[in-house]
């Protein structure tokens, strides 16, 4: 099964999710570390999401 449908992105794992979206859980280790560095891309521009998102992460056992 492909997930690229109508040039679009479908999540075969997440059919309700909208197309072209990638849905995470940030309580799956595999990606925390992803999601940290997501956060640090956004520092400059928001520094609560930053502080808000690794928080959480460090909450759900993350350790950067």
């Amino acid at each position: 099964m492909s997930h690229i449908i109508d040039g679009e992105w479908q999540s075969d794992r997440y059919p309700t999710a909208p197309r072209d979206t990638l849905p995470i859980n940030l309580k799956d280790p595999r990606f925390q570390d992803l999601a940290w560095e997501y956060a640090e891309r956004w520092r400059e521009e928001d520094p609560a999401f930053t502080e808000e998102l690794q928080a959480h992460l460090k909450s759900k056992g993350y350790s950067p």
